[in-house]
Protein backbone atom coordinates (compact mmCIF):
# COMPACT_ATOMS: atom_id res chain seq x y z
CA UNK A 1 0.00 0.00 0.00
CA UNK A 2 1.51 3.34 -0.99
CA UNK A 3 1.54 6.34 1.28
CA UNK A 4 0.54 9.80 0.00
CA UNK A 5 3.40 12.16 -0.76
CA UNK A 6 3.59 14.95 1.79
CA UNK A 7 5.07 18.29 0.90
CA UNK A 8 5.20 21.79 2.28
CA UNK A 9 2.60 24.25 1.08
CA UNK A 10 3.77 26.20 -1.96
CA UNK A 11 2.99 29.62 -3.40
CA UNK A 12 1.78 28.85 -6.94
CA UNK A 13 0.91 31.05 -9.92
CA UNK A 14 -1.62 29.47 -12.31
CA UNK A 15 -1.98 30.98 -15.78
CA UNK A 16 -4.75 29.92 -18.14
CA UNK A 17 -7.14 31.78 -20.41
CA UNK A 18 -10.02 29.36 -19.79
CA UNK A 19 -11.99 30.24 -16.62
CA UNK A 20 -13.12 26.63 -16.08
CA UNK A 21 -9.50 25.42 -16.13
CA UNK A 22 -8.46 28.11 -13.66
CA UNK A 23 -11.33 27.27 -11.33
CA UNK A 24 -10.50 23.56 -11.39
CA UNK A 25 -6.75 23.90 -10.89
CA UNK A 26 -7.04 26.62 -8.26
CA UNK A 27 -9.59 24.57 -6.33
CA UNK A 28 -7.41 21.46 -6.38
CA UNK A 29 -4.28 23.32 -5.31
CA UNK A 30 -5.99 25.30 -2.55
CA UNK A 31 -7.62 22.11 -1.35
CA UNK A 32 -4.13 20.66 -1.01
CA UNK A 33 -3.14 23.61 1.20
CA UNK A 34 -1.23 25.73 -1.30
CA UNK A 35 -1.45 29.50 -1.77
CA UNK A 36 -2.64 30.10 -5.31
CA UNK A 37 -2.74 33.17 -7.52
CA UNK A 38 -4.66 32.89 -10.78
CA UNK A 39 -4.21 34.99 -13.92
CA UNK A 40 -6.24 34.66 -17.10
CA UNK A 41 -4.61 37.47 -19.11
CA UNK A 42 -1.36 36.52 -20.85
CA UNK A 43 0.04 40.07 -20.91
CA UNK A 44 -0.52 40.38 -17.17
CA UNK A 45 1.07 36.96 -16.63
CA UNK A 46 4.23 38.04 -18.47
CA UNK A 47 4.45 41.17 -16.31
CA UNK A 48 4.01 39.18 -13.09
CA UNK A 49 6.58 36.55 -14.04
CA UNK A 50 9.06 39.25 -15.16
CA UNK A 51 8.61 41.08 -11.84
CA UNK A 52 9.19 37.89 -9.85
CA UNK A 53 12.26 36.95 -11.87
CA UNK A 54 13.62 40.48 -11.56
CA UNK A 55 13.74 39.95 -7.81
CA UNK A 56 15.68 36.70 -8.06
CA UNK A 57 19.45 37.03 -8.27
CA UNK A 58 19.68 33.70 -10.11
CA UNK A 59 17.25 34.69 -12.89
CA UNK A 60 19.72 36.45 -15.22
CA UNK A 61 22.16 33.55 -14.92
CA UNK A 62 19.42 31.03 -15.65
CA UNK A 63 18.39 32.79 -18.85
CA UNK A 64 21.98 33.32 -19.90
CA UNK A 65 22.68 29.57 -19.69
CA UNK A 66 19.32 28.41 -21.06
CA UNK A 67 18.84 30.82 -23.96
Amino acid sequence: MSRPIQSSPADILVIDDTPANLQLVVGLLRGAGHTVRAISDSAMAVQVVAAVLDGLPEAPQYFKHNA
